[in-house]
């Protein structure tokens, strides 16, 4: 009888295994894990933040933001974030549509007030063909286009051939850059004066387009090389940052978004797990619901959508999958040595940031190895029976 009820009671748990009612979970993280990534990847310096609900559960920080002056790097030290700096950027554009400003199938030259047209098709682009990297511009280094001209010329210098707005997907550094346009011309303050006032104040985050406005100004470190010395020190970062042109210029300014950013990787997750939270952070509303669900969404099953093609991007939020089957939504970014990933479940509760300075990533799909492992990893940690990690987010 006793073997017949364990059978039983067996039976029943594979049953709620295999319904969802219990979760299976695998190896915990830990720091002999996440140490052992750093040291396999050959990681100069690097911050790892896992939020569960509204607060940090996990953070590690390893090596040296400036190895040969033997700077440590903390878990509060600032990176130049790359593309992750598109996804910030859309959130804090995203409450101007939240006000009302402008809606998202409405040609960006509207707002910009200048025209912005995909010259071959002689079509205006829409905000959401911006933001899903759906307006056929190429991806390039040359950012700043004269619009003006080009829109009168038919120059096919910016856009693939044959690709009409909204029929196909091209991640470009050139549809971010507009983002910070788009912010300035609604707004009518700088890019960072809006930004300050609008997402990083009301998150309590110290962040910044320029190192030169940043607040605190003691722990920054740039992007480096791999034997753990700066491209340009902290001290050079700031002093450069000093010719950056805090005014608003919407047509001086078609590149700011694209990967300036200089933040920290609990700040980052601040904005991950509002995110999460389906626009909410400590009791005030960021974005409304509606908005970040859109923000996720696949935009070409949208009503009325002026995007017609599918593509791993909502808006400025892409989508991943982990080893397990679950969707997070985030950014990455890749820049010379350095890579920044944030990315949220909302089914786990979960928001994972990684940044790693200093090494040559690898890829696994879409993501580099070193936080899709850590992100597979937080996926299956029983986070109940981990110890208190003993960091609480910091107000600015």
């Amino acid at each position: 009888m006793k073997t017949r009820n364990r059978r039983l009671i067996a039976s029943c748990l594979l049953l709620m295994l295999m319904a969802g009612g219990f979760r299976a979970y695998g190896e915990n993280i830990s720091d002999a894990f996440v140490d052992g990534l750093f040291t396999a990847n050959k990681v100069v310096s690097a911050q790892v933040v896992i939020v569960k609900g509204d607060q940090p559960v996990y953070v590690r920080s390893h090596g040296f933001r400036d190895a040969k002056k033997q700077k440590p790097a903390t878990i509060d030290t600032k990176y130049v974030i790359a593309s992750v700096t598109k996804m910030v950027s859309a959130v804090g554009l995203m409450r101007l549509y939240d006000q009302g400003w402008f809606g998202l199938d409405e040609p960006i030259e509207d707002a910009l007030g200048y025209p912005v047209i995909n010259t071959q098709y002689r079509q205006s682009i829409t905000i959401r063909q911006l933001l899903s990297h759906t307006t056929g511009l190429k991806q390039g280094n040359t950012y700043k286009g004269n619009w003006s001209v080009l829109s009168k010329s038919g120059s096919m210098y910016y856009f693939n051939q044959n690709t009409p707005p909204g029929s196909a997907y091209e991640y470009s550094n050139r549809n971010g850059g507009l983002i910070g346009s788009l912010i300035e011309a609604m707004s009518g303050l700088s890019l960072n004066t809006y930004m300050r006032a609008n997402l990083f104040e009301p998150l309590g985050i110290d962040a910044a387009y320029s190192a030169d406005l940043l607040k605190d100004q003691t722990n920054i470190s740039y992007r480096l090389n791999t034997n753990g010395t700066p491209m340009a020190s902290d001290e050079t970062l700031i002093k450069q940052g000093r010719d950056y042109d805090d005014t608003c210029s919407p047509a001086a300014h078609q590149g700011n978004t694209i990967g300036r950013l200089v933040i920290s990787a609990p700040d980052l997750a601040k904005i991950g797990t509002m995110l999460k939270n389906r626009g909410q952070w400590m009791g005030e509303t960021i974005l409304e619901e509606e908005t970040v669900e859109e923000m996720e969404a696949d935009q070409d099953e949208l009503p009325g959508s002026s995007v017609t093609w599918p593509g791993p991007y909502g808006l400025c939020l892409e989508r991943v999958r982990d080893s397990f089957g679950h969707t997070w939504y985030g950014h990455q970014g890749r820049a010379y040595g350095l890579t920044s990933d944030v990315f949220y479940q909302p089914e786990l509760d979960l928001t994972v940031v990684v940044i790693g300075n200093g090494y040559s990533a690898k890829k696994r799909d879409t993501l580099v190895t070193l936080f899709a492992d850590i992100m597979d990893r937080a996926a299956q940690t029983d986070w109940d029976q981990m110890p208190a990690c003993g960091y609480e987010f910091k107000a600015e």
